[in-house]
């Protein structure tokens, strides 16, 4: 339905910067550094002459665009059909961006629609989401602050000694709304009640139903934009355009507009192996190793870490993945990731961690998998010397997750070695004897055991768990009492031959979650937000926890390292949640929630449990490491 708003753009610009016939309201723009300024200025003082159509280049009146038939189809589950469409609002679309890059034959074209209505008669059956629809009437369709990116490759070829552009196939169009607003008349044969009820979902969920139908509009318009645009270029001849380069720069840096963020990701990419190495001219050091004198981490009066002569391994595998120069103010952020990083050096720690006493001094070595590292600064501009440089404002910010993360500490605890009286040793492959083991062992694990930093269970007490179900969901839950560990038993224990791989699987009839939570967000499909006592009840739950080790020597005797891809997978039998104070204490929204939520649980898991499963999976770690790292591997497994 789009197709015309970027064809609008598309004229607007491509035009600008080519030398046949072009028309008298289409300006020209030097190349140069100044060429997209340029091209965003003249495209939109054209466009309003392109909306009122050009018949010598096939452009039709715009004012409104009318469109006999539109198909949306999403599969077997819904079809759509639009005729006699009128798109109102095409003139109040402003060209924001333009991108070319003559090397790899490239083009984008950005803008912004303030508001366009689309109007017409439709035919409607299937899904939206999950919910049925039915009916044939008016519609009326609302787009509010649209941002449209169109990208499309070209070669050139040659006629009678003039070079044209050719558009390939492999065009891309990207659209984001603010705000879409839909009212379809006649819905189920004219059933009121159920017309307005379908209209307001479809309203609450505008997001998801305008990405939902992304995909067949994308290729629509793409398809539209090729054949209009393909008659234009068949019929002005391209001139090659280049950047100029004003100022000396690193070789291995490649210069780029400002606001060029494809084209600054792929230099950032394209550097980093050199700027790694080093380079005395900027002041760069080595960064293979890394080497830094100290760190030290403090957590209020109850925790401190001194690290020092710390040695950083793996920068070489960092990626720089995304980057963004944010508009209208001078602000960027960058997103890496690296497979590994290796930390080794000497510590110094006194304190709690989470809530377990932990000292000790002696080397240390933190290994961290899969690591994302988001980095957002702003800069000031100052000039010297007759040029304009930048200086990094103090305010800024990075964050980092990682998938896997290991911390082996040596000397902890002055390196106590004797194995607790109340674990019974077992020749490596002796699974029944494990299994018997590790479940006469468990009631005195979970009453605790400070001598081995294991707390106590009864309940489990976790000051904090934190869900990001990604950028759309975040629910903190603090206070957090877990009762009903002392309903777990091991039913399986593996000891993988021929490999460091050992299996445990275990089984609890009913554990109990209490705390306060804080939600904002959507679960599912439906919106979500508020925040109070919590209490989850879980029944007949089985999980599996995989484990790959190392055996590392210490003073003489050997230990069991655990690696840091471990792999835990938890399975639910049953599930009941309560959330009280939902919606600000609004009950009859509150307890439509909750039913919806114990109705559903099984998909609220698949949405949020991997969260839950990396919070237990760092607790089991964390007490099978701390008894690990303090009693010799002979101690726990007899030869």
């Amino acid at each position: 339905m789009f197709n015309w708003i970027l064809f609008v753009g598309f004229c607007s610009v491509f035009l600008e910067f080519t030398n046949g016939d072009i028309p008298s309201y289409i300006g020209i723009c030097a190349v140069g550094p100044e060429f997209n300024e340029c091209a965003v200025k003249v495209g939109n003082q054209a466009i309003p002459y392109i909306l009122k159509g050009d018949k010598k280049y096939k452009i039709p009146n715009m004012l409104p665009l009318q469109i006999s038939e539109v198909n949306v189809n999403t599969g077997p589950n819904l079809k759509l059909k639009i005729v006699n469409l009128n798109i109102v609002g095409l003139d109040t679309a402003t060209l924001v961006d333009v991108g070319v890059d003559t090397e790899k034959q490239s083009m984008l074209i950005s803008l912004n629609i303030d508001k366009i209505n689309l109007l017409g008669s439709y035919e409607i059956d299937g899904k939206i989401l999950v919910l049925p629809l039915t009916g044939n009437g008016r519609c009326n369709i609302t787009i509010v602050d649209g941002n449209f990116k169109y990208t499309f490759n070209y070669k050139l070829e040659s006629r009678n000694g003039v070079e044209y552009a050719v558009m390939l196939p492999n065009d891309n169009l990207d659209f984001v709304v603010r705000r879409a607003i839909f009212d379809f008349d006649n819905l189920f044969n004219g059933n009121k009640e159920m017309g307005d009820q379908v209209n307001q979902f479809l309203n609450d969920n505008q997001q998801d139903v305008v990405k939902e139908l992304g995909g067949t509009v994308k290729g629509t318009i793409s398809a539209i934009i090729r054949q209009v645009a393909g008659e234009i270029l068949a019929n002005i001849p391209f001139r090659e355009l280049f950047i100029q380069v004003p100022y000396p720069m690193a070789p291995y840096i490649k210069p780029c507009k400002m606001y060029d963020d494809a084209c600054s990701l792929k230099s950032g990419q394209d550097a980093i192996p050199t700027l790694l190495k080093g380079d005395e001219k900027y002041h760069l050091p080595s960064l293979m190793p890394l080497k830094l004198p100290k760190i030290e981490v403090e957590s209020g009066p109850n925790f401190k870490l001194t690290m020092t002569d710390i040695i950083v391994n793996g920068l070489d595998t960092m990626e720089l993945v995304d980057y963004t120069h944010h508009r209208d103010e001078l602000a960027f952020t960058m997103h890496l990731k690296s497979k590994r990083l290796e930390v080794l050096g000497n510590y110094e720690i006194n304190g709690k961690l989470l809530m377990m006493p932990i000292e000790g001094s002696g080397p240390i070595n933190v290994t961290v998998e899969n690591s994302d590292f988001v980095y957002t600064f702003h800069i000031e501009l100052y000039d010297r010397d007759g040029e304009t440089y930048f200086n990094i404002l103090p305010n800024d910010e990075l964050t980092s997750s990682s998938e896997h993360a290991y911390f082996h500490m040596e000397n902890l605890f002055n390196g106590n070695k004797e194995l607790a009286p109340y674990i019974k040793p077992c020749k490596r492959y002796d699974s029944p004897c494990a299994i018997k083991s590790a479940n006469d062992a468990l009631p005195s694990i979970i009453k605790g055991d400070r001598k081995y930093r294991v707390p106590p269970m009864l309940p489990l007490r976790v000051p904090r768990v934190d869900i990001d179900s990604g950028p759309n969901l975040k629910i903190k839950l603090s206070n957090v009492a877990l009762y009903g560990l002392d309903t777990v038993k091991v039913v399986d224990f593996i000891q993988h031959r021929n490999k460091q791989t050992f299996t445990i699987k275990v089984h609890s009839k009913r554990l109990e979650l209490q705390g306060t939570y804080n939600v904002k967000g959507r679960l599912l499909i439906l919106p979500i937000e508020g925040n109070g006592p919590f209490d989850v009840v879980t029944e007949n739950s089985d999980a599996v926890h995989t484990v790959n080790y190392t055996l590392v020597r210490k003073k003489g005797e050997e230990y069991f390292h655990m690696e840091p891809d471990d792999v835990l997978d938890l399975k639910i039998g049953q599930a009941k949640i309560k959330l009280d104070n939902l919606f600000n204490g609004n009950k009859e929204l509150g307890d439509n929630m909750n039913k919806f939520l114990n109705e559903n649980f099984r998909e609220v898991y698949d949405e949020v449990g991997q969260s839950i499963t990396m919070a237990m999976r760092i607790f089991v770690r964390q007490i099978i490491g701390d008894i690990s790292s303090l009693v010799p591997f002979k101690e726990l497994f007899i030869d």
